[in-house]
């Protein structure tokens, strides 16, 4: 760690945090209802820390959607890409082991670039889109800040933040261990163990391995399965030091291996051709393959993190130190076909990050809520290399042409952010919140491409290498918003957020210029209500978006090219509630309707299909088209009953969610349906509380769901599909 950010001056920043004993509020968790809300049999409060400090959700100008760990267990969400299904406005595709996600039509559609919704696991941000992709066994909640943050969390926070929490570590011994199987021999197995270590010390230790026995399809070409999890193992161990009544200091460790083929095998769009040169036959299922080169995908990676809290009488200070390091990357048959036509093998992308946060906080009941803070950011990606492999007549067209190419490329990102919010009460019941954030960004690259030609020359650079190439970005962010209290129970709100998300170098394709950063300006609305006796949450959002300098992912000779230039327009309004119904039956859901559109993009790739087959592409006006992923509406339930019984407890879960059709492209041409997801699930525990056994069913609908798709020239509309078929099991766990 030390040979990252020595020559920043920041090797002893931890050190002199540890000495400092100083602390913050702690991580999201759920606290217990008051005591008349219990009896009457209400909802629980959500506690968050979307402001930086430990606040009941129904008290923060922010529309947020948290839910449990437990909750989401129930409603079959057992990955991070499943998370779609539970928070309305929320839309995610992976493509080749990359996490993607978009809120209210904001997101990244490219990998190798940092994301527009920003991810924190326990504090730590998570940079790489493949770090993302995560299996949700230790999880205490999820919570999703819709709209720009860039005050309070930085750039690339311009769609939101989706802040992960898992379970810390008690001076109680417990534990679990749970496993379930579906009928592709999917095994997914986890365990959990906590407990004191010494009267100052506790631990935690998690861990959970997956494997499938039986792919989703077949490689009629290799006769192997294809869509299949070789492994996913993972472990997170935890330390709570606690020397004094007023300080914590957590140390974190955390590794994850990963080995699939989960969207990597493509085809061609539903109803359309590829380019007659390429022997493609489409395979008879959206999950089978005649590819002659099986497709992996890959990540190593972990890092640790130390959290330093401690208060003092006039407040909370903290401090947190993350290091990460990873390899990732996939192989895919590109061509789509048995011939030796078009082999990429990203597998050796290397990166790192090291980051250090330093905020202090105002102590609990203060006129003057404020907090202020700096956050120092370190990060490389590198293709060591990207390497293809090309043949067929479509791509060897004359001696001069390349067979193979190999593209070295790595970009540096260091930045610095001071930040400052404070919201003080103006009026009685209504405070006034001022918050912002300065950030200088430097990134560098450097890269060269040696490749070799049909006829056997070697050239040591096919484009011009490119040596400490650097961009700089220095930018204002902030947080006006105005909120009242109608009673104990009613909140409503106004705000206006600034939010940037970085510019960057084309790391897959250096020979095109930098993309710029883009800009969104949020106006948002919104009501918090508790009503019924705390037996009805219900949270309503209106939201306005004026979106600048897009970064839009076009393809150039199959590779990812992003591009500025677009503006657009967004708005509409989100709901979601919670309800006790009875004191055995609660439901629970959200919604969003969304107009997201292009207001003015004149110098756009647009696709159309070639009359001999394939696509070409010409520049032009996709004004009034709507953007990427966005859907116009969305929505999603669950219901979740518990009854005790004489020979234990039955839990029955029904959760379902209407995804509607959304495009993968400026242009729209290539969409996914709508579709409606149900998943189902019952299980019984014993009456000691200790053993529980369950069924599920997923996907009940047996949805076949594209994750990605685009135009690439002049080959064709290139898809893949990534949803899992209907799978149905057995789920058992046993906690002590």
């Amino acid at each position: 760690m030390k040979k990252t950010y020595k020559h920043f001056g920041m090797t002893s920043l931890g050190v002199v945090s540890l000495m400092l004993m100083t602390s913050a509020p702690a991580m999201a968790q759920t606290t217990e209802a008051p005591q008349d809300a219990q009896a009457s049999g209400g909802l629980q409060d959500i506690v968050v820390t979307a402001q930086k400090r430990a606040q009941n959700v129904q008290d923060v100008p922010i529309a947020i959607s948290a839910v449990l760990g437990e909750s989401l267990a129930k409603a079959g969400v057992v990955t991070t890409e499943d998370l779609k299904t539970t928070f309305a406005g929320v839309n995610i595709k992976t493509t080749s082991s990359q996490f993607q996600p978009s809120i209210r039509g904001v997101g990244t559609s490219t990998s190798n670039v940092e994301n527009a919704v920003a991810l924190y696991i326990d504090g730590v941000y998570y940079a790489n889109q493949s770090d993302a992709r995560r299996e949700l066994n230790d999880i205490e909640q999820v919570a999703v800040l819709k709209g720009p943050q860039g005050t309070l969390f930085g750039r690339n926070a311009t769609a939101g933040v989706i802040q992960i929490t898992t379970r810390a570590p008690s001076h109680s011994w417990s534990g679990e261990v749970n496993a379930n199987v579906d009928q592709y021999a999917t095994l997914r197995t986890g365990a959990y163990i906590t407990g004191p270590l010494s009267d100052t010390l506790a631990f935690s230790l998690s861990g959970n391995y997956t494997t499938q026995g039986e792919g989703w399809g077949k490689n009629y070409t290799t006769g192997k399965d294809t869509y299949k999890i070789d492994h996913i193992a993972a472990i997170r161990g935890k330390l709570l030091f606690e020397p004094g009544d007023n300080t914590d200091i957590t140390l974190i460790g955390d590794y994850t291996s990963r080995r699939d083929n989960l969207g990597a095998y493509f085809r061609a769009f539903p109803g359309t051709t590829v380019n007659p040169l390429v022997p493609y036959v489409q395979p008879p299922g959206v999950h089978d393959s005649y590819n002659n080169v099986d497709s992996l995908n890959r990540y190593d990676g972990g890092g640790a993190s130390l959290t330093i809290n401690h208060e003092f009488g006039f407040g909370k200070f903290q401090s947190i130190t993350a290091y990460r390091k990873f390899t990732t990357g996939y192989i895919i048959d590109a061509d789509m076909t048995r011939a030796a036509g078009h082999r990429l093998d990203t597998s050796h992308n290397k990166g790192e990050s090291f980051s250090q946060e330093v905020q202090l906080t105002s102590a609990e009941g203060s006129p003057l809520n404020w907090a202020v803070g700096a956050f120092y950011f370190h990060y490389t990606n590198a293709l060591d290399p990207m390497h293809r492999d090309f043949g067929t007549p479509l791509y060897i067209t004359s001696p001069a042409s390349y067979v193979t190419r190999d593209l070295f490329s790595k970009e540096t990102v260091d930045s610095v952010a001071p930040y400052a919010q404070a919201d003080f009460e103006i009026l009685p019941a209504t405070r006034l919140t001022l918050g912002a954030r300065w950030t200088y960004e430097k990134r560098s690259l450097d890269s060269r491409w040696p490749s070799t030609r049909a006829d056997g020359t070697f050239v040591p650079n096919s484009i011009p290498a490119v040596d400490g190439a650097s961009i700089t970005a220095k930018r204002p962010t902030w947080r006006i918003a105005l909120d009242h209290k109608f009673s104990d129970d009613i909140l409503g709100y106004v705000s206006w957020n600034r939010g940037f998300k970085s510019g960057g170098f084309n790391l897959a394709n250096p020979a095109n210029p930098p993309y710029k950063p883009e800009r969104l300006d949020a106006y948002e609305a919104g009501l918090k209500t508790t009503l019924l006796d705390r037996k009805l949450r219900l949270n309503i959002a209106g939201f306005y978006y004026k979106y600048d300098n897009l970064q839009v992912l076009q393809l150039s000779a199959a590779a990812p090219v992003i591009t500025n230039g677009a503006k657009a327009e967004l708005y509409g309004v989100d709901m979601d509630f919670e309800a006790q119904l009875t004191p055995e039956l609660r439901f629970m859901g959200s919604a969003e309707v969304l107009h997201a559109e292009f207001t003015s993009y004149p110098g756009a790739v647009i696709s159309f299909t070639q009359p001999t087959g394939g696509i070409g592409t010409r520049f032009g006006d996709v004004s009034g088209n709507r953007l990427p992923l966005s859907q116009k509406f969305v929505a999603n339930a669950a219901l979740d009953y518990t009854k005790q019984v004489s020979f234990g407890e039955i839990n029955l879960n029904a959760a379902v969610a209407y995804n509607g059709n959304y495009a993968f492209d400026p242009d729209n041409v290539v969409k996914q349906k709508g579709y409606t997801n149900i998943n189902l699930a019952a299980n019984w525990t014993l009456p000691d509380d200790d053993f529980t056994i369950g069924v599920f069913v997923r996907n009940l609908l047996n949805n076949k769901v594209i994750s990605y798709s685009t135009a690439s020239s002049p080959l064709g509309y290139i898809t893949t599909y990534d949803n899992p078929p209907i799978t149905y099991g057995v789920s058992a766990k046993y906690k002590f």
